[in-house]
């Protein structure tokens, strides 16, 4: 019995090391699409094409602080970028950013019109120059959302307030946006 569990676990480990190894080739490889693209972007190629959307974000916010109910109003900006092929049928990358108590970025990147990688990134400028709060990683390999690797950073400067700022599921709004994009929507946020 003793020599069939050690078979086992020997077995069990091996294969964990071949699924990790395939993920990050698979990883390493969306790494590399997302630096083409970003590089593309900067270039400014005629075959691609970027629209922008811009605007206001009023809200209230409502937290439990030690006991008591503190409701603030809050105004900032939004905008979204689109980076797509000029024909309008291939979508590459969507990035959004607001500026709501802090700095927040996301990046969506599709290849084939399929969400591969979704980053956020929440970033303070108050005091001097930015921190990094938050940062997170998605990678998905098919339309299911098999999420392959998710990387999270989070400093002690997140505060339980901004919570909400990151509490989201990438890949649903990622799909949101492709969704929007496909059915020749504008992009809304």
């Amino acid at each position: 019995m003793t020599r069939f569990t050690v078979i086992a676990i020997s077995v069990t480990c091996m294969n964990n090391s071949v699924f990790a190894q395939i993920d990050s080739a698979y990883v390493a490889g969306i790494k590399g699409y997302i630096s083409e693209i970003d590089s593309l972007i900067r270039a400014e190629p005629d075959f691609i094409v970027q629209g922008i959307a811009e605007g206001p974000i009023n809200t209230t916010i409502t937290a439990n602080r030690s006991g008591h109910i503190d409701s603030s109003n809050y105004s900032g900006g939004f905008s979204i970028y689109t980076t797509q092929n000029r024909k309008g049928d291939t979508l590459y990358r969507i990035n959004y950013n607001d500026n709501l108590l802090m700095y927040k970025v996301e990046n969506y990147y599709y290849r084939s019109n399929q969400l591969v990688c979704a980053t956020l990134t929440l970033e303070d400028w108050e005091d001097g120059p930015k921190h990094v709060v938050y940062k997170k990683e998605e990678y998905y390999q098919n339309q299911t959302g098999s999420n392959h690797q998710t990387d999270e950073i989070i400093t002690n400067l997140l505060d339980d307030k901004y919570l909400w700022r990151v509490n989201l599921s990438l890949s649903d709004k990622g799909r949101a946006y492709l969704k929007q994009f496909l059915d020749k929507k504008s992009i809304n946020f």
